[in-house]
């Protein structure tokens, strides 16, 4: 530690003086100089066979391969914990068992609160032969820092911050009344965004400490937490933060820990990019030749997996895409520096143009690769928020006599011979054509780019297949076989309703859905209400965010009373109940008196304005700056991470273009943002874009930039506030 930490460190602007202390110290007030910025880091070697990796088993998110992502057994668990104190014995009794509990190897002490006197004392009962290091020059003694040498060395490549920072990230992470903490809040925001650390997934309970109090004064809030920059999450990708039980402290202990990835060779993907490779329709055709016995569904299912193995083989045949580009650019280079000395070698000429006709083929693989690769990623991290599922309709018999008078449109005979009619070639190709090639693919691994790229071939079967499907209405298991995928919807999901469902249906599947809705698509507009917007071409999510729907009742007992007899016959008769979970009544003043008979009746929940809905805030009065709160922290958690990442000026702009206008728009869709609200995203997006621009090219570029792109939201103030009044009074 003597060759890292040399001289004084800033933090928040105050100097903290680090020194190796030892016996006989004195403390007292030290100058500080500019201290002496060294690179620090610590490498974490493998640990021994026989401590297992802590935690279940989870799939392991995709890093790229240029990242050189090391196994989770090269990470060993490390820890920290605001203890409180660490004076009594039985607290040290606690931090050796927890060290022996979860195999750490290295741990920071918040809060030790000893004496310089007793610094041999309690560090030589805590872990004996353990590199200690303590700063005497904090209030109350807080820090200290231990290790096992044996195990933890020094090193210089990742950047990984774990402690008690005593703030929160979002006011999600608090629970109870707490003061004012808005403006340490987008302090703390602001310091992440700059240095570009990341939280490292937490596993546990969210709330890491507790104010001990009860009742009303009852406080809980998420203060501690481990960041850590992109080159420590590209090395180390399986790593989580395990939040343990306080013990006897306040706070949660924080580990660090690994997972292992024990997923097999994973599923079959058909890569797109195979259907450009010369021989792709022969290789299908010789496959769609054979004579399969069996419906026409099971012979199309058959031939597609006798393909599988012949894909693959062609995969692998074309080697590491990656890898291949890598090597074949500075090949392509030196033919063409050995050219500048010798211009009319034919032999370098041809060498030269093929060299570089296999690097652009080369590329544009990747490219389709990247693309298909990157979609489904976009699918895993939870950007669609498509609700595939709805909840299970009550089975139960419903006389049709008792519900035709409140029927708006009853189908004739006319109407069903027409959804009935027999099902046309041409209708099943432009089904398959009009299935987006980079959606996500099902079990059988086959996308739609598949079917394009093979439909003269394989196009008379899968029509005739399709065909029997609608006569017989028999469908193979095979085919009706979906993949789900569960996307968390909180930050530490515990029961199955935290995720969203996201169903990955084969294609033959999805061809047979769009026919139906193909058929019914021009009777929805007789059978699905004006009103239920969600289901009526050319409505948008905003127009129940202008309008939402609600029931109003008497603030007694009795109104009460018909109000959920009201809810519960609408449940009986529509089979929809009411969710319980998510659904809130709001009190006037005056009802405060019943508030507790009112809540037992209907069973809900006490909420207040502003409330969240469809990711906007419901509100009685006019919008605030505290209302749009949750956006501006929205701006911030998309920009942080990216601060340090080396992007060129037009990936900013793409990223400003793409992720953040689409969120200030879509509030802009139902409400007119405050000028002060316009003027700080305008001011997070100018630095963001503009931060490694000189200040003469920024005054040289801007005439052109920003006309040209205001539209999408980089523009001046003035230009991006007109915008956003455009948008609502067209809405």
């Amino acid at each position: 530690m003597e060759e890292v930490i040399e001289g004084a460190w800033l933090f928040q602007g105050q100097p903290i003086v680090l020194q190796r202390w030892e016996l006989g110290m004195a403390l007292r007030k030290l100058k500080h100089t500019q201290p002496k910025r060294n690179p620090v880091s610590v490498y974490v070697p493998r640990p021994p066979v026989e401590k297992p990796i802590l935690a279940p088993a989870i799939p392991n998110p995709s890093v790229p391969e240029q990242a050189k992502p090391q196994s989770c057994s090269s990470m060993i668990p490390l820890a920290v914990w605001n203890v409180r104190g660490l004076n009594r014995r039985d607290h040290q009794m606690v931090v050796r068992d927890l060290v022996s509990e979860f195999h750490i190897y290295f741990i920071g002490l918040l809060e030790t609160r000893v004496a310089a006197p007793n610094y041999s004392r309690v560090q030589s009962s805590l872990m004996t032969n353990w590199k200690w290091f303590a700063d005497p020059t904090g209030p109350g003694n807080r820090i200290w820092l231990a290790w096992d040498e044996s195990e933890v060395h020094v090193g210089d490549d990742p950047w990984l911050v774990l402690g008690d920072f005593n703030i929160i990230l979002d006011l999600s992470e608090v629970c109870g009344t707490s003061g004012d903490i808005t403006v340490a809040m987008d302090d703390f925001n602001s310091c992440l965004l700059d240095t570009g650390l990341l939280s490292i997934p937490m596993h546990g309970a969210i709330f890491t400490w507790h104010n001990c109090n009860e009742g009303p004064c009852s406080l809980w809030k998420r203060l501690d937490r481990m960041l850590a920059n992109d080159r420590w999450l590209a090395l180390w990708p399986n790593t989580i933060c395990l939040s343990s039980t306080p013990r006897t402290s306040d706070h949660s202990l924080q580990v660090l820990a690994g997972y292992t990835n024990r997923r097999g060779g994973g599923m079959f993907r058909f890569d797109n990019f195979i259907a450009r490779s010369p021989g792709f329709l022969e290789l299908v055709d010789g496959i769609w030749r054979h004579n399969i016995h069996g419906t026409l569904m099971y012979s199309v299912t058959r031939k597609l997996k006798l393909l599988k193995p012949l894909f693959m083989a062609l995969r692998k045949k074309k080697g590491d895409l990656v890898a291949n580009i890598a090597q074949a650019k500075p090949f392509l280079s030196t033919v063409q520096n050995l050219l500048l000395d010798d211009r009319h070698n034919d032999l370098l000429l041809n060498l030269e143009r093929v060299v570089r006709l296999v690097l652009m083929k080369a590329s544009k693989m990747e490219q389709s690769m990247l693309q298909q690769r990157a979609k489904i990623q976009w699918l895993k991290g939870g950007d669609q928020c498509t609700r595939i599922f709805f909840r299970k309709r009550r089975s139960r018999s419903l006389h049709i006599a008792y519900l035709q008078p409140w029927a708006c449109y009853v189908p004739t005979p006319e109407d069903g011979d027409f959804l009935t009619r027999p099902i046309l070639k041409e209708e099943v190709k432009e089904a398959v054509f009009d299935i987006a090639e980079d959606k996500t693919p099902g079990p059988d691994g086959f996308s739609s780019r598949f079917y394009k790229a093979a439909w003269p071939v394989i196009g008379d079967e899968v029509t005739r297949a399709v065909q029997d499907f609608f006569v017989t209405g028999k469908l193979l298991k095979q085919i009706n076989s979906t993949l789900l995928s569960l996307i968390p919807k909180v930050v530490s999901p515990v029961t199955v309703s935290d995720f969203r469902p996201i169903s990955c249906c084969n294609v033959l599947y999805k061809i047979i859905s769009k026919i139906i809705v193909q058929r019914m698509q021009g009777f929805m507009t007789k059978l699905i209400s004006p009103s239920q917007n969600a289901f009526v071409p050319g409505r948008r999510i905003s127009n129940n965010i202008l309008l939402a729907q609600e029931l109003f009742s008497g603030a007694d007992v009795s109104s009460v009373l018909a109000l959920r007899g009201g809810l519960r016959v609408f449940a009986e008769w529509s089979g929809l109940e009411v969710n319980l979970n998510k659904s809130h009544i709001i009190l006037s003043k005056s009802a405060r008196d019943f508030k507790g008979q009112l809540l037992d009746v209907l069973g809900f929940q006490e909420g207040t304005l502003p409330l969240r809905y469809l990711g906007l805030p419901l509100f009685s009065s006019r919008l605030t700056l505290a209302d749009c709160k949750p956006l501006l922290l929205k701006v911030d958690e998309r920009l942080k991470g990216w601060g340090k990442v080396q992007l060129s000026f037009a990936a900013r702009l793409q990223l400003l273009q793409s992720v953040i206008s689409a969120l200030n728009l879509y509030w802009a869709m139902a409400f007119i943002l405050p000028k002060g609200v316009i003027r700080a995203i305008e001011a997070r997006m100018r630095n963001f874009l503009w931060r490694e621009v000189p200040t003469v090219v920024w005054l040289r570029l801007q005439g052109k930039m920003f006309v040209n792109h205001v539209m999408k939201g980089v523009g001046t103030y003035g230009r991006l506030f007109s915008v956003m009044r455009f948008i609502v009074s067209n809405g």
